[in-house]
């Protein structure tokens, strides 16, 4: 007994069919009039990678200084307590110059009148920011600015001129601790670390170091220490590991 199934019925079964397989995850292809149905498509491998941070530091020694200097006097009348002031402070000035500190780095950060009603005076505040490149001088510097009639300081700020060496030196100690840490994560992995993906500086840091802030003339010079500064850096590095 012959069958008679009509074509457009093969298309709906053959179309219903290749749906279902790339569905499937197969890969259908069209040989002509015929479907060749092939092997399955598996996702290419991805990289493998592992991020990590690494931190270093770099200690360099301060070769400058920034030291407030001020002048606070008081008086009934607002124009006396200011005159007084100005005397004063033109000494603490011509003081700070005598010890080899040069007129562009003396700059006034501070100069205010207020009126104490408390006490019933005027008080007059001037202070200024003192750049000292020989970092040995700061404690003459400071003793001789005390004598000339300064009265208040707000401690002592250590830096670096330039930190541009330092900070390369601290971004190299960061990646071979980064690295470090990487080799240790893939050890533990049992696989081994095969190159690098992207790598990127985290932060950069210039740390302050202050010395005590004097208020009164010493009997001795005083003994300011400029000890070492800490130029830290951190990065992070995303190795690849195979």
């Amino acid at each position: 007994m012959n069958i008679h199934i009509p074509r457009t019925a093969i298309l709906v079964s053959s179309t219903i069919g290749i749906l279902a397989l790339v569905a499937a995850g197969f890969t259908v292809q069209s040989v002509g009039a015929r479907s060749n149905v092939g092997a399955p498509v598996r996702a290419s491998a991805t990289g493998h990678t592992v991020t990590v941070t690494g931190h270093g530091t770099a200690n360099v020694t301060p070769d400058m200084a920034t030291l407030t200097l001020g002048v606070q006097t008081k008086g009934s009348d607002a124009q006396a307590a200011l005159k007084d002031n100005a005397n004063k402070m033109t000494a603490v000035i011509a003081s700070v110059k005598a010890n080899g500190v040069s007129a562009n780095h003396i700059q006034t950060s501070d100069l205010s009148i207020w009126f104490d009603d408390q006490h019933g005076q005027y008080i007059v505040s001037h202070s200024v920011s003192v750049r000292v490149d020989n970092v040995n001088s700061v404690g003459t510097v400071l003793d001789s600015a005390v004598g000339a009639g300064a009265n208040t300081s707000w401690g002592v700020q250590f830096g670096v001129k330039d930190t541009s060496a330092a900070q390369s030196q601290a971004l190299q100690n960061a990646v071979s601790d980064a690295r470090k840490h990487a080799d240790a994560i893939a050890s533990g992995l049992g696989v081994t670390v095969s190159g690098v993906g992207s790598a990127s500086e985290v932060s950069y840091s210039n740390p302050i170091v202050y010395a005590p802030r004097a208020s009164a003339a010493p009997a001795v010079s005083t003994p300011v220490q400029p000890g070492e500064l800490s130029i830290t850096a951190d990065v992070q590095v995303v190795y690849t590991f195979a």
